[in-house]
């Protein structure tokens, strides 16, 4: 009973896709489930001809509707069970495929009830790309909950159309709920420059849960989309079509969970009016945001450190020379720089100092050393 993971390294570079190939491979593993990683029609007629007699299962785990309907249509040929993991189609009466999902409706109402608990009353969407499926079913989510005083700031592409926007909104806002963690991150860096003490007046949640949220400051609430323990949820569908020849599909849709944390801890938020705040230009704004671009390379970082890469990092953030973290750490010169020369790469700084500089700005060296 082998299952196939349509999964192209290459191409799969946000943390979220990762998340969900690990989460799948660990449950096989664990369960003992053969599986394959293919990335072409080709690897994946081999290996059934390697298993003609088994019943098989696909999975794939696109970032968009355009995406899955590719993959359909690449596999059309093929007759095995398909299973989707992603959060893209939700109408189970025009699907004829099995998925595991994320609950957009429980996720949404997890956020205002959150918020409104904290005596927020104008509450907006941030960020959400009017050309993305998932955006737009959190964008509809968002409207059945708060009604007639929706307040939405969409992007298409890029942060920098929603960022303008937001600065010209004369509204009182209260709380703001953004589409994911790393569009949040470059809200605060604007935030910071506009008024220190926003966070005094403000709410800010998002979906994802990041490692990074959990670090920066202030620690960032978010509602977890529970990938990682989608891969459990695969082998359950897999499993009981293979045993069970009459069932056609098998839906699951995971419950989410909300970390709060600094970013919502303010009661009865004064609010703020953006466009009572100075004016920035698009290039004001991308040098503003500019730190926030290798915030993905950070949370891959800090979802595979182990725990001497963690323990450097967090000697960094406190600005620590190579021979100071060798000292407190207890290793030698060489491993701590061959270390710093592997993070610098990875998040492509040419300097130690570069590197320190830039991990002060996102990491609360309190909360890494409890990570560590």
């Amino acid at each position: 009973m082998p299952i196939f993971l349509c999964y192209d390294p290459k191409k799969r570079s946000t943390p979220w896709t990762q998340i969900k190939y690990q989460s799948m491979v660990n449950e096989f593993v664990k369960q003992r489930i053969k599986h394959f990683s293919i990335s072409s029609v080709e690897e994946l007629e081999e290996n059934l001809k390697a298993h003609p007699d088994e019943t098989s299962s696909i999975v794939f785990f696109p970032g968009s509707e355009s995406e899955r309907k590719y993959l359909f249509d690449r596999y059309k040929k093929f007759n095995i069970h398909r299973i989707v993991f992603s959060h893209n189609d939700v109408d189970a009466a025009a699907c004829n495929f099995s998925y595991v999902m994320s609950d957009f409706y429980g996720d949404m109402e997890l956020a205002i009830s959150h918020l409104r608990e904290k005596g927020c009353k104008r509450i907006s969407l941030f960020c959400p790309n009017l050309g993305s499926y998932h955006d737009r079913m959190r964008v509809d989510t968002y409207k059945s909950f708060v009604g007639d005083s929706a307040l939405i700031f969409p992007t298409t592409d890029k942060v920098y159309p929603a960022l303008e926007s937001l600065l010209k909104c004369k509204e009182r806002i209260d709380a703001i709920i953004c589409i994911n963690d790393f569009v949040a991150f470059c809200l605060m860096l604007v935030l910071n420059a506009l008024d220190k003490n926003w966070h005094e007046k403000l709410l800010i949640l998002s979906f994802s849960n990041s490692n990074l949220s959990g670090v920066c400051y202030p620690s960032l609430s978010s509602i977890s989309l529970n990938y990682k323990d989608g891969g459990r949820e695969i082998a359950t569908i897999h499993k009981a079509l293979v045993k069970n020849n009459r069932m056609a599909y098998m839906r699951i849709v995971m419950k989410s969970q909300l970390f709060a944390r600094e970013t919502t801890e303010k009661e009865k938020p004064s609010g703020m009016v953006f466009s009572s705040y100075p004016a920035y230009d698009y290039e004001a704004l991308k040098t503003i945001v500019a730190p926030q671009l290798k915030c993905m390379a950070l949370e891959k970082l800090l979802e595979n450190s182990d725990s001497t890469d963690l323990a450097i990092m967090h000697q960094l953030c406190l600005g620590s020379t190579i021979d100071k973290i060798a000292l407190n750490l207890s290793y030698s010169r060489e491993t701590v720089k061959y270390r710093i020369g592997k993070l610098r790469k990875i998040l492509k700084f040419p300097t130690t100092a570069e590197l320190s500089e830039w991990l002060r700005i996102w990491i609360d060296p309190n909360k890494l050393e409890k990570m560590i």
